[in-house]
């Protein structure tokens, strides 16, 4: 036993020796316990080694320099140092010395060193980041892979050299606030710094906000905050610098909303601004976004100084909100390369920024670079992912000279309106143009080789109008051209309308170049005058075909005629197709329907022509596919004799020298007669008409007057009168003066509009008024106004425009009396308006609200006791009645569940605004569930549990017998 015993404690201290032999020097060094000194000194510290090695390592240092391999860690209060505005360079932390390590891995102290600015010189009033680096002194050199060290200094803070009277400085806990200012000597009113350090709640901000009305500085440094809360300092308009907590990542909702004279805040640290964060601070300046990585909206807008630093985004960040930059007139730039979203409105009205890169953009808001009169696109590119151009998107962009529209499949309304530089475009996969996307584009161009996509079939009002260079444009597969579509693009020449079904008033109105358009076999659906101040055109029909009526032409306009006459065998016959236009026209002309060769000029000319020369002449006009066939019927006849031409006969007379007097006429001739009565008459001749002479010119309202005189004598051979021309039409919007209803068209300059309540027409004559006064008596009518056009005329369609307090979206019935003819039509309320259009005057305009229809129900209903259903009514937020003793009506989120408790037949009824709905539900019972089935007969599983027990009873005897061998050979 005692031998085990030391066997034990033998090992016990091999064991222990063995684990503190292993142990690191440091561990086996015993300190004395709070000085930090060693309880016993090294070995060379005993025989004074340490100093003559000192002593040898400054000698050598004097003679050669020292190569630093690397530097030992900056304590993180060195590395990251923030300091007040006003802390001049001398009274930063920046260490004398440093120390580090050799190349030959030796540890080296007391390296001195000198600080370095780099970037920005340190300018302890300007708030900032600024960047120190090491520079060694003489006698140490950096080794090639080493690296000298860097301090980095916010300078931040309120810490004037002279605090004045109204600069307060607390420390507070969570709530104090208010106690401790009022403690103090300034009033709340009268403060204008305050710099806090501890713990805010929302009470504390509450009590800034709403009681230091003219605090112009204030310092959150050293305050626990790590966001701005939202509305914390909400119009706090004397408010000009704010110096954020330390820890603050993040600027809540409105924070600063409405801070006007806010001129700067340090956000190099924050990455989240929430929606209209720093709206309407005017006098913001320069920020740093570079960390901000979510941005909401109108976070920015209405900054009208504000800038970026550097132009830089983080690169995390890839959506500008709504509104973001609204607004911010002083913006010159950004990086938007990595942005993929940007937000309707975002840089509206940013008049100064410049280029952007859109490369990586595949949404791209309404009205986003609206207003943007310096933009640029980078290379005119855009990300092939984009497919829509929104309404208004560069509105007005007058810097904007080219963009790769190649890929765009939707332009909305107004996006390119007044972008007077935009030059070549490609529109060939555009397939929907909205209303003047490109009006007023004065330098416009399309690209020639692709022209307009053949599935364009729509083009708006107003689309191309005012873009006077463009000169070609494929209409040849368009539908519908909206009013005044190409308005004023005078260098427009030729159009193919074959396929038009509807044309706009004043749709090529102004384009005085146009000469020749191509138009379909049914005369369209078109607006007042189509081509109101165009002088006259040549005008192709599909399959030759003409309208009776083309009144609607300019004065002058005509089909391909052949202009010829006939003449005498001998004579030369000539032939001329006109008009004749300088255009893509080829030409083929026929005799007697036989095809004549190389006869294929807009004339023809036969020399010495014969009698079998008369007949009849073609000639096919062509354009495109657009074939007109003029012709004529030439006869050729045989010389006649000669017949005298009757002429007055002289009276004969006694032979004298006649003396002939002034000029006479009669209808047909004018003549010279001899005053001495005897008859006489010399130079006889018929009369030769001059052109149209203007006697008195037409105006809006009386007829004027023209004539043809004789060029020889001067005799008034014909007069016309020349119609009034009527009322000029310009585009205007008349409006009441209660501002109830505006209305819209082409009115003459002295119309005027009045409302009135009552209707237009007494009972029992209007069966329209009648049907209007019956459902003013019902519930659910809303307003109505009797319309007058006290002056003046109008033309065309007319748009109405009446403002309705109702939520957008809202259904209304509008009631309308029309030359005594009811109209009834629904529309929706869309920004608090509804709008209709009308081809005649409307003598009144009502509107009720429209009946609810209930949807989203079943006929009928079949459950079985405990089973359920779901229904989704709308419209929604109804009410149900049922017989709650054969079923359960919960309500969900935006549907109801149905359940069935017992048998039978009943009708539930679900109401919405007063309109009931109901269906029958019939319930029944459960079907009886199936018997389990009956075990067979001859089963295995009392076959099995004998097995199990066998192999049991054998595996304990065995274990027995085993045990018992094993305590025989033990004993």
């Amino acid at each position: 036993m005692k031998k085990r015993k030391w066997q034990g404690i033998i090992s016990s201290g091999l064991a222990l020796g063995l684990f503190f032999s292993l142990q690191p020097v440091s561990a086996q060094t015993l300190a004395k316990e709070g000085t930090g000194q060693e309880l016993f000194g090294t070995v060379s510290e005993h025989f004074g080694l340490d100093a003559g090695i000192s002593r040898m390592e400054k000698r050598t240092a004097r003679q050669t320099e020292v190569t630093i391999a690397s530097f030992d860690p900056l304590a993180p209060k060195v590395a990251e140092q923030t300091a007040a505005v006003g802390t001049a360079q001398s009274k930063l932390n920046l260490p004398d010395t440093l120390s580090g390590m050799d190349s030959e891995g030796k540890p080296v102290k007391d390296i001195p060193v000198t600080w370095k600015s780099a970037g920005d010189p340190y300018d302890p009033a300007t708030p900032q980041d600024y960047i120190f680096i090491a520079e060694l002194s003489t006698g140490y050199v950096l080794a090639q892979d080493a690296e000298l060290p860097e301090i980095i200094v916010t300078v931040t803070g309120f810490e004037p050299t002279t605090l004045p009277e109204n600069y307060v400085r607390v420390t507070v806990k969570a709530g104090e606030l208010k106690t401790k200012v009022e403690k103090g000597q300034v009033l709340p009113q009268n403060i204008a710094a305050l710099l806090i350090e501890g713990s805010l709640n929302e009470n504390d901000l509450q009590y800034i906000r709403e009681n230091l009305k003219n605090l112009k500085t204030l310092d959150l440094e050293k305050t626990s905050l790590t966001a701005i809360p939202k509305s914390a300092f909400q119009n706090m308009a004397s408010l000009e610098n704010v110096v954020l907590p330390s820890l603050a990542t993040a600027i809540g909702e409105q924070a600063f909303k409405g801070c006007e004279h806010l001129t700067s805040v340090n956000l190099s640290k924050v990455e989240k601004i929430g929606t209209s964060a720093f709206k309407g601070c005017t006098k913001l300046g320069e920020v740093d976004l570079t960390q901000v990585t979510s941005l909401g909206a109108s976070a920015f807008a209405g900054c009208t100084t504000l800038s970026l630093k550097n132009g830089a985004l983080n690169t995390n960040l890839k959506m500008i909100a709504d509104h973001a930059f609204q607004q911010n007139t002083s913006l010159t730039q950004i990086d938007l390369s990595h942005i993929e979203t940007i937000g309707a409105n975002a840089f509206e009205g940013c008049i100064k920024l410049g280029e952007v890169d859109l490369t990586q953009i595949t949404s791209l808001g309404a009205s986003a670079f609206a207003g943007c009169t310096a933009l640029s696109l980078k290379n005119g590119a855009l990300n092939t992912n984009l497919k829509m151009i929104a309404d208004h998107a560069f509105q007005q962009n007058t810097s904007l000279t080219q963009i790769d529209l190649s890929h765009i499949e939707t332009i909305g309304a107004n996006a390119f309106e007044g972008c007077t530089k935009l030059g070549e475009v490609d529109l060939s996969q555009v397939t929907s143009l909205g209303t003047s996307a490109f009006a007023g584009c004065t330098q416009l161009k399309l690209k020639a080789q692709t022209n307009l996509n053949p599935n364009l079939s729509t083009i708006g009002n107003w689309t191309f109008s005012q873009c006077p260079s463009l000169t070609q444009v494929d209409l040849s597969h368009v539908n519908t051209l909206g009013e005044q579509a190409f308005a004023d693009c005078a260098g427009l020449s030729e159009v193919d309308l074959s396929k038009v079904a509807h044309l706009g008033a004043g749709a090529f109105k102004n384009c005085s170049s146009l000469r020749m358009v191509g138009m379909p076999e049914n005369k369209p659906d078109w607006g007042s005058q189509p081509f109101e101040n165009v002088p006259g055109l040549l005008l192709l029909f599909e399959n030759g075909k003409t309208y009776s009526d083309c009144s609607v032409f300019p004065s002058g306009s005509s089909v391909p005629v052949i202009e010829g006459k006939d003449i005498k065998a001998g004579e030369t016959l000539e032939l001329a197709v006109k008009p004749q236009l300088n255009a893509s026209l080829t030409y083929q002309w026929s005799f007697n329907g036989k095809p004549l060769s190389a006869q294929t000029n807009p004339t023809l000319k036969i020399d010495q022509a014969q009698v079998s020369h008369s007949g009849t002449y073609q000639c096919d006009v062509t354009w495109g596919t657009l074939v007109q066939r003029a012709e004529i019927n030439v006869k050729v006849t045989e010389i006649p004799k000669p017949t005298p031409t009757p002429k007055p006969t002289p009276t004969p007379q006694p032979a004298h020298d006649h003396n002939y007097g002034p000029m006479q006429s009669d209808p047909t001739w004018h003549y010279r007669e001899c005053i001495d009565g005897d008859g006489a008459k010399a130079e006889i001749a018929e009369h030769t008409p001059s052109e149209w002479i203007i006697i008195e010119k037409a105006t809006a309202t009386k007829a004027g007057s023209k004539k043809k005189v004789c060029t020889v004598c001067g005799r008034q051979l014909e007069w016309q009168e020349i119609p009034a021309t009527g009322p000029e039409y310009a585009q205007k919007t008349l409006k009441a003066k209660d501002n109830k209803l505006q209305i819209s068209g082409e009115f003459a300059a002295n119309s005027s509009l009045t409302l009135s309540e009552a209707l237009p027409h007494k009972q029992g004559e209007c069966e329209a008024c009648d049907a209007i006064r019956e459902q003013q008596e019902k519930t659910g009518w809303l307003t109505g106004s009797r319309l007058q056009l006290k002056a003046g005329k109008y033309r065309g369609s007319l748009s109405v425009e009446i403002p309705i307090d109702k939520k957008d979206g809202t259904e209304l019935t509008v009631w309308i009396c029309q030359n005594k003819k009811l109209v009834k039509e629904t529309k929706k309320v869309k920004s608090g308006v509804i709008t209709l259009t009308v081809e005649s005057w409307p003598d009144y305009i009502g509107l009720s609200e429209a009946p609810v229809q209930i949807s989203g129900l079943p006929g009928s209903l079949s459950l079985t006791v405990g089973e359920q259903t779901t229904l989704k009514p709308q419209p929604a937020g109804g009410s149900w009645e049922y017989d709650q003793s054969v079923l359960e009506i919960t309500a969900g989120q935006d549907s109801y569940t149905v359940k069935a408790l017992k048998p039978g037949e009943t009708t539930i009824t679900y109401s919405a605004e007063g309109v009931p709905s109901s269906l029958k539900v019939t319930v029944t019972e459960k079907a009886a569930e199936p018997e389990p089935e009956a075990k067979k007969k001859g089963s295995i599983v009392p076959f099995a549990i004998g097995i199990l027990v066998f192999a049991a009873v054998v595996l304990i005897g065995g274990a027995v017998f085993l045990k018992r061998q094993i305590d025989q050979s033990q004993g």
